[in-house]
């Protein structure tokens, strides 16, 4: 049988494994690690020519949270701290956090819906973690569904701005009747605001931007025996107290972004170091 015959045996038999195997590719491990190499240092080419940042460096608080000055936030006063449990830590993902109870001493009103405050503010940078840790998830692994939602501006003139703000409304699963709590976030990212972890992301992904860090900042209301206030009610004490804290935390506490990117400042100076920029991080 001549070889043309043997190859129209084999078609005809459906054979063709001698075939299909002598048409694949074989790839030299030669070959294999000087793609790998050539895309590798590509990479490293386009990154050094473009300022391209895969990796993020961290920027350091100024000064920890839990030296924020108490009496820069009358008339709340310090009512106490709420200390983490170590396996909350490892959750949360970050030691750098303040959760304090304050109490607005302007309200005579015990009962006032807003009189006392739980101020929950956490810290990330470098390489941070996704933004896992947002009241629209945590507060639902506690048993409690989201009964509304909405994001607003806070007017906030010691800033010159407004600020995303992030309100939620949650109720306890199969007792929606019962009083419902309430909550309002905003993020402090890369020296601006955001409010959707999404956009947190983005922002902290940026992949000319050499650094990285965000802050959370979680607030809630209720009275003295308990009642949590309504969103309009939060969005009235949120206001009042963010005017206080928010420019204390980023004049004293978060980094000095227009320092960050001073190349002066930076070939001199740790990266925390405060610059002549605009601190507010506008």
């Amino acid at each position: 049988m001549t070889d043309s015959e043997d190859l129209l045996k084999n078609d005809a038999d459906g054979n063709h494994g001698t075939r299909t195997a002598s048409r694949t590719p074989k790839w030299h491990p030669g070959f294999l690690i000087c793609a790998v190499t050539l895309i590798l240092m590509l990479a490293g080419f386009v990154g050094a020519t473009w300022n391209v940042w895969l990796q993020k460096r961290p920027c350091p608080l100024r000064k920890p949270l839990d030296k924020l000055d108490r009496s820069a936030l009358h008339p709340y006063e310090w009512e106490r701290s709420i200390t983490l449990s170590p396996d909350t830590l490892n959750s949360l993902g970050t030691d750098q956090y303040l959760q304090w109870v304050l109490e607005d001493v302007s309200l005579d009103d015990a009962n006032s819906p807003i009189k006392r405050a739980i101020l929950f503010i956490t810290y990330y940078t470098g390489e941070p973690d996704p933004v896992p840790h947002i009241p629209d998830v945590c507060y639902l692994g506690s048993g409690f569904d989201i009964a509304a939602s909405d994001d607003r501006e806070m007017q906030i003139p010691e800033l010159g701005r407004t600020v995303p703000v992030r309100l939620l409304e949650f109720e306890r699963v199969g007792r929606g009747a019962e009083p419902r709590l309430t909550v309002l976030y905003t993020f402090h990212t890369n020296g601006q605001f955001a409010t959707g972890r999404n956009q947190v992301r983005t922002i902290v992904g940026n992949p000319f931007e050499e650094y990285a860090y965000f802050c959370k900042v979680e607030l809630r209301f209720e009275s003295r025996a308990g009642q949590s206030a309504t969103r309009d009610e939060l969005m009235e004490g949120g206001t009042k107290l963010f005017r206080r804290l928010l420019p204390l935390l980023i004049e004293q506490h978060l980094p000095d972004w227009a320092a960050l990117h001073d190349r002066s400042a930076r070939a001199g100076a740790p990266a925390s170091a405060v610059g002549d920029g605009n601190p507010r991080g506008l």
